[in-house]
């Protein structure tokens, strides 16, 4: 019996420290799409949502839906894209037996990473495949025991590589949700998109190759973006398709579809074109049952906390949103938001301790929990408990004791500039009055030398008399 999951998990958005995403799914009453496929998903990279998941976790052969991690370790390690590349029978050998699918390289050619690039992604080269496998990692088991560590990276944890090509091996697996995360990987990559979104290429002159070898897009000879033939997908980015007897035929897949990016993922389909056919399914019913909302934004103020007796500087705590809250949700559907916050605490406040949450619920179900911790300690300030602690005992009337210590001292800084302006005018009519008595001093001294000069010359004048 199918199972599909209109599923949400929670927003996979980069949080502060002591902030956390809650994982949740949401029950959807929408009918999900009918697939030819045994495998389906269908994801948003934006928010982690899935909206689609049939047998989404269950094992299946990936066939060449294996490149893209091939492709993308190539991008991640060789750099230099005019790199030659030449071609061994280490990267040839047994692809012809095994009827693998290729670029067209051959003995004595030495194509540029950029050629194997393309021709791993558009016409599904294994033959470039092994090159940029070889030009990595020195060989193919070193080559792979990379992708099985990347695997590991990304929480890949139902993926298990044995080769760089896809090519049939039991030991050789994967599900259609490690194949989305890996998928989105991918997608953060401007160079992948680049090379998923060619219809076409041509490499530069070979050995055996002297027009060089032109490929063609396996993903895009079926699909068009203007509805003008073949299936038309809106929107859509790019892909890789795959295929063996035991994996049927496969596609993964990117797309925009009503500002959702959607990564699809198919597997196990029997028919010639039934892959094609079920992504295309995904990507319009996706746009016809949803669309992506900001439930809220970034900065936005949701508490402030006070810190009882902590330092006056930092006695509030402000809480904001640390990013945009984005879902995709169907039309008429409405979000609520629940908001609870501590108003006050008192200090010590120890780092990591919980002060309230934040969630975004739709249909009565949580979309979306931010729990707020301290991102710090508070240390506990003795000056303001003391100045807290008088201004609870007297109320009100806190305020009069030290206005009237303010009052206080500035009588007694007014008595004394009164006292020192007072002593200058004393000073000063002092100085005037010692001035004024010695300027009289002066006078009576003259005057007394006057009269004590006439009285000497009448005196004198017998005794000068007898001596003639």
């Amino acid at each position: 019996m199918l199972c599909f999951l209109a599923a949400a998990a929670a927003l996979s958005i980069a949080l502060p420290q002591g902030v956390r995403a809650e994982e949740t799914t949401q029950q959807s009453e929408i009918v999900q799409p009918q697939l030819y496929s045994r495998y389906g998903y269908l994801m948003d990279m934006d928010t982690g949502q899935v909206l689609v998941s049939k047998a989404g976790e269950e094992r299946m052969y990936p066939a060449s839906m294996t490149k893209i991690m091939t492709i993308i370790l190539a991008i991640d390690y060789l750099h230099d894209l005019d790199q030659t590349i030449p071609m061994t029978n280490e990267m040839l050998v047994g692809l012809r037996e095994e009827a693998a699918t290729c670029a067209g390289f051959r003995l004595g050619d030495t194509p540029t990473v950029r050629d194997c690039l393309y021709g791993a992604a558009l016409p599904s080269g294994a033959d470039a495949s092994n090159a940029l496998a070889v030009a990595v990692s020195g060989s193919l088991p070193a080559f792979i025991d990379l992708m099985n560590q990347k695997a590991k990276e990304l929480g890949m944890t139902g993926t298990h590589f044995t080769n760089a090509t896809g090519l049939h091996n039991e030991d050789h697996y994967s599900t259609c949700k490690d194949m989305a995360t890996l998928m989105k990987y991918c997608m953060e990559h401007e160079l992948f998109r680049e090379i998923i979104a060619a219809r076409t290429y041509k490499t530069g002159r070979l050995y055996t190759h002297y027009f060089g070898v032109s490929m063609r897009s396996s993903v895009w000879y079926y699909i068009n973006i203007e509805g003008t033939g073949g299936y038309t997908i809106p929107g859509f980015e790019g892909g890789k398709t795959g295929y063996t007897h035991p994996a049927g035929r496969c596609m993964v897949s990117a797309a925009t579809v009503n500002g959702m990016h959607l990564i699809s993922v198919v597997g196990y389909s029997l028919g010639a074109t039934t892959h094609v056919i079920d992504t295309q399914t995904l990507y319009r019913w996706a746009g016809e049952n949803y669309q992506q909302y900001t439930l809220a934004y970034a900065g936005t103020r949701l508490a402030s906390i006070n810190i009882l007796d902590a330092d006056p500087e930092e006695n509030t705590i402000k809480v904001t949103l640390p990013d945009d809250v984005v879902y995709d949700l169907p039309a008429g559907v409405q979000a609520e938001t629940k908001s609870e916050f501590i108003e006050e605490i008192q200090a010590p406040v120890e780092k990591g301790t919980e002060l309230g949450s934040y969630k975004i619920e739709v249909g009565g179900e949580t979309v979306y929990e931010m729990i707020f911790t301290a991102q710090k300690t508070y240390e506990f300030n003795n000056y303001t408990y003391y100045r807290n602690q008088i201004y609870e005992r007297l109320g009100r009337y806190a305020f009069v004791p030290a206005a009237l210590m303010l009052a206080f001292l500035l009588l007694i800084l007014l008595f004394r500039m009164i006292r020192r302006i007072t002593g200058k005018v004393r000073i000063r009519h002092r100085l005037e009055e010692r001035e004024e008595q010695y300027d009289e001093e002066d006078l009576d001294i003259t005057s007394s030398f006057r009269k004590l000069n006439d009285y000497t010359e009448e005196w004198e004048l017998p005794f000068q008399h007898n001596n003639e």
